[in-house]
Formats: structure tokens, C-alpha cells, sequence
């Protein structure tokens, strides 16, 4: 009897334990924080919310401990008093992502050379905390683009020679674009070109067509299980801003209103 009850717990502890993606996760706005949002998503292997630390979220009226399982610290530019210091800690993860979208001048908007400065002062205190680190953000851009003046493969290739020597472990980028192949052509070019796993840490289809969103889900999410070399991904976003201007308020997984999926939060939720 003794034996049956053991070999069943250990049964039901594999199947928890290994449900779901080891790839999914979801990046979690600040915009209209509900105190319950974290906990709704129970089939995420990960989360992050563009901060070191997640004092962002913790409304004052939240009665409940935020749940900040598998959170992955992010360094999101090289602001004085808001960057640096450095603050993250491995408490949650045993990763830590850097700079948001540098060659994006409304984003952290550095140049291959500052950012490369900048990362070996992150690699250091990532050592000591045995965390792994994940390249800068940088997105496709076009030549010429005006609010993009270097196009993500130049960035990146200058980064990685400015930064010569330093531990660099993955690369991550973002897409907006309801184009699949467009953004499966993407990760390829980068992985040819720099042969790193990548992180697609915000992706998302921006139209104001809920149906077309979803769509676009479902027919991405299996492909990016597939490809060995994404590493990670995570939808854009918990809750999307009605003023968004890269996503639309239609790729939100979780209503305005409370913490309770729509129907796209709940195909990503059930996904895997």
C-alpha cells in the first residue's frame, strides 16, 4: 500500500513538474495592474516586465505577495539613478536581459560602443551572481528607418566587436508584424548570422482584428516550439494599452477590468 501511494505522488509530481512549454512566457505591462494578474497565468515558464526589480507591479491596495516565480530581471537602458546603479538580483532566475530595443532612439537608444561599456559593468555583477546574460534587444529596423538609424543586424555586429571578449549567451529581439514567415525570416537572419539561441521576448500581431490575432497565434506559437534555436518566447503583452502604438488593445490576454483571460489569453494559456 505504502509503495501505491508513494508511486502515485511521484507520478503527480512528474506531471506537474513537466507540463507546459519550457518557452512560453508572457511580458507583464504595468499598465492597469491587477493585484491577482501574476497569479492567473499558471502555464508560463517564465515572465518578465521590462524592470531589475518588480516594484513597478505592487499595487498599494494589493492585500495579496505578488508571485514572483521565474522572473527574469531586466536591465532596460543605461539611465543614471533609474539603470545604474545596478539593482538586479538572482533570486527568481538564473538570467538577466539587457537593453530594450538600443537601436530604437524612443527606446533605450544606445549605440553599439556606450552599450558595449555598459554590458561588461552587467556581465560583472551577472558573474557573481552565476546568471546567464541575454544580448541586447535590438529590433530588425529598416535602412534609413527614422526612428531606427541602424538596422539590428549592423547593431548587433558592432556590439559583439565592441564588446570583444565579453560573455554574451543569447541574443533576444522583438516583432510586430502579423506576418508569420516575416517573423520566422527574421529569427533565422539572426541566427545564421550569429549562431546564438534567441529569445523573442515581445511578439505580437498588431491589428485591430481580434480573430486575425488569434490566428496569428496559433499558427506562430507551434512553429517557435519547433526551432531549436528560440530559446524563449513571450507574448506582448499581459494588458495593451488602448494608446498602444506597437500592439493594439486586441492582443491583450487579460480583459481591462480584471484579471481574467480573453480569448486569446486563454488559447495562450492552454497552449502546451
Amino acid at each position: 500500500m505504502l509503495l501505491l501511494v508513494t508511486s502515485l505522488v511521484i507520478l503527480m509530481t512528474t506531471r506537474m513538474t513537466s507540463a507546459g512549454s519550457h518557452k512560453k512566457g508572457i511580458s507583464v505591462s504595468s499598465w492597469n495592474y491587477h493585484c491577482d494578474d501574476l497569479d492567473t497565468f499558471s502555464n508560463i515558464a517564465w515572465w518578465w516586465d521590462w524592470h531589475q526589480l518588480p516594484h513597478e507591479h505592487q499595487d498599494a491596495n494589493c492585500t495579496n505577495q505578488m508571485n514572483v516565480k521565474n522572473r527574469v530581471p531586466t536591465v532596460w537602458g543605461w539611465r543614471h539613478n533609474k539603470d545604474y546603479p545596478l539593482e538586479f538580483t538572482n533570486e527568481t532566475s538564473g538570467y538577466v536581459m539587457t537593453f530594450n530595443e538600443p537601436n530604437h532612439l524612443h527606446q533605450s537608444n544606445l549605440s553599439p560602443q556606450e552599450a558595449a561599456v555598459a554590458y561588461r559593468e552587467i556581465q560583472a555583477r551577472a558573474n557573481r551572481q552565476n546568471q546567464l546574460l541575454v544580448a541586447p534587444s535590438a529590433t530588425k529596423c529598416t535602412s534609413g528607418s527614422e526612428r531606427c538609424p541602424m538596422p539590428g543586424v549592423q547593431w548587433l555586429t558592432e556590439f559583439l566587436h565592441a564588446c570583444h571578449g565579453c560573455q554574451v549567451d543569447f541574443l533576444a529581439t522583438h516583432s510586430y508584424s502579423c506576418s508569420i514567415s516575416h517573423v520566422l525570416d527574421w529569427l533565422e537572419e539572426l541566427h545564421n548570422k550569429f549562431h546564438k539561441k534567441i529569445w523573442l521576448t515581445e511578439v505580437a500581431c498588431p491589428t485591430h482584428s481580434h480573430s486575425q490575432a488569434l490566428h496569428f497565434m496559433q499558427n506562430l506559437l507551434p512553429k517557435l516550439e519547433n526551432l531549436d534555436y528560440v530559446y524563449r518566447y513571450s507574448w506582448f503583452t499581459s494588458r495593451v494599452k488602448t494608446t498602444a502604438t506597437t500592439a493594439t488593445h486586441e492582443d491583450s490576454l487579460l480583459h481591462t477590468a480584471s484579471s481574467t483571460f480573453t480569448t486569446l489569453g486563454q488559447w495562450y494559456q492552454d497552449f502546451m
